[in-house]
C-alpha cells in the first residue's frame, strides 16, 4: 500500500443539504490514507451538525467567518500535512470509491507536480462528461476543473490562492505554475461529479474579465490574448442578453398575431 498522505479539504458555507454526500464520497474511498479537511464560514443551516456527525473520521474542521472561498481555501491548506490536496467542495462528489487509489496506488503521481483529469457536471436534471484539455490552452482559461486535480501541498504553501480575485483565483494560481513549468500529468480518468451553478458558473463575465487581469498580471497588454478575452466577454453578454430578453420577444410577437 502507497503511504503517501492525500489531503481533501472542504469548503463550505450554508450547503447543509450538500455536503453530506460531499464527505460520504471522501469516507468511502478505499485508499486509506486520507487526511480530511473541512473549512466552513461561519453556517447557521445545520452544516455544523452535519460536520459533528463525522466528527471522529474529519482530520481538523472550523466555522468561522472568512473573506471569502480562497481566503477558506488557503486556510485549509495551511493546516494540511498531506503531500498532495485535492479541493472538493460541497454538493462535489468522486465519481467512485477508486478514484484515489487509482492514481495514488499507480503511482501517477511520481510522473507530475499537479496531476488532473477529466469531470462530469452535475446539473438539475442530468449530467455531461468534461475532457480536460491540454495545457497550452490554459490562458483561455480553466483546462481542467479544480475539484478534479491534485496538488503539491509544497506549491500551494509557497504560492496561496490572491485575495485580489474572487472568483478566479484557482485559475490565477495554476496559470502561474504553468509559466513556472510545473509537470502538469493528465489522467485519461473521471475525477469528480462537480456541481454546477458555481461562482465561476452563475458569473461568468466576471469570471472572464478577472482572467483576463490574471493575463495581464504575467504578460502586460498582449494583442493576442486581449482580442481572445474581447471577444469572449462580448458573447458571454450577447448569450446573456438572448437568453432573458428573445423569450420575452418571441413571446410578445405571438401573442400579437394569435
Amino acid at each position: 500500500m502507497d503511504n503517501t498522505l492525500i489531503t481533501i479539504i472542504t469548503v463550505t458555507y450554508n450547503c447543509a443539504s450538500l455536503l453530506k454526500k460531499t464527505i460520504e464520497s471522501v469516507l468511502k474511498q478505499r485508499y486509506i490514507n486520507i487526511e480530511f479537511i473541512i473549512i466552513d464560514g461561519g453556517s447557521t443551516d445545520g452544516t455544523i451538525e452535519i460536520i459533528k456527525h463525522y466528527e471522529n473520521k474529519i482530520k481538523y474542521w472550523v466555522s468561522e467567518p472568512d473573506n471569502g472561498i480562497y481566503h477558506a481555501m488557503n486556510k485549509g491548506v495551511k493546516m494540511s500535512t498531506g503531500k498532495w490536496i485535492n479541493f472538493l467542495n460541497a454538493g462535489d462528489y468522486f465519481c467512485h470509491e477508486n478514484v484515489l487509489s487509482d492514481i495514488f496506488e499507480n503511482k501517477i503521481d511520481l510522473f507530475g507536480e499537479i496531476i488532473y483529469g477529466n469531470f462530469i457536471v452535475q446539473y438539475e436534471d442530468f449530467s455531461k462528461e468534461v475532457l480536460a484539455k491540454p495545457t497550452d490552452r490554459i490562458w483561455r482559461g480553466m483546462v481542467f476543473c479544480h475539484q478534479a486535480s491534485f496538488t503539491l501541498a509544497n506549491s500551494l504553501k509557497e504560492d496561496p490562492f490572491s485575495l485580489k480575485y474572487k472568483i478566479t483565483s484557482d485559475f490565477n494560481f495554476f496559470y502561474k505554475q504553468y509559466l513556472k513549468k510545473r509537470n502538469f500529468k493528465y489522467v485519461n480518468k473521471n475525477i469528480v461529479y462537480y456541481q454546477a451553478g458555481g461562482l465561476s458558473d452563475t458569473a461568468r463575465r466576471i469570471s472572464l474579465k478577472e482572467n483576463l487581469e490574471t493575463i495581464r498580471e504575467f504578460h502586460g497588454i498582449n494583442f493576442k490574448m486581449e482580442i481572445y478575452y474581447f471577444c469572449k466577454i462580448k458573447l458571454n453578454l450577447i448569450k446573456k442578453v438572448s437568453k432573458y430578453i428573445l423569450p420575452n420577444t418571441i413571446t410578445k410577437f405571438l401573442q400579437r398575431i394569435k
